[in-house]
């Protein structure tokens, strides 16, 4: 079973790295299997049909609190072998941090007002990413502007 394993240390607090996860995953068109506060399992959806030549790589994903911010573990796997599946996951582990570091430049880069983020969030949250709690927390966070 092919492995692949990532820490990174963000500049955002865990609660915020966690709804960027979601965020990110949902962007890849990936399935959220099992989520906590702190922690995200999905996996990679494959295309029905086809001859796909790679297994669907899971991402388990783990937050936890960081003097900066935050520390994210990344695990990525799937059922496969050999070095087709290998780097097949070394590839979505790769493929799902920079999609985060562009997460995470985003906003300040592009300089998105308030009714955009909320416009994000309210997505998220009929996609499903984001239960009904989550998406109430975030969505305080972002009025009252608190982390």
């Amino acid at each position: 079973m092919p492995k692949h394993e990532l820490k990174a240390t963000l500049s955002t607090d865990p609660p915020k790295t966690m709804d960027l996860c979601r965020h990110v995953i949902a962007e890849m068109g990936w399935k959220i299997e099992a989520q906590s506060d702190t922690r995200l399992v999905c996996k990679e959806v494959v295309q029905a049909g086809g001859m796909a030549m790679t297994w669907a790589v899971k991402l388990e994903l783990a937050v936890e609190t960081a003097d900066t911010g935050s520390l994210l573990l990344v695990k990525g796997s799937n059922f496969g072998f050999g070095p087709i599946q290998s780097n097949h996951v070394k590839g979505q582990v790769g493929n799902f941090m920079n999609r985060l570091k562009l997460a995470l430049e985003q906003p300040a880069a592009s300089g998105t007002g308030l009714s955009d983020e909320l416009e994000k969030l309210a997505g998220l949250h009929q996609q499903g990413v984001l239960t009904d709690d989550e998406f109430a927390a975030a969505k305080s966070r972002l009025l009252t502007g608190s982390p």
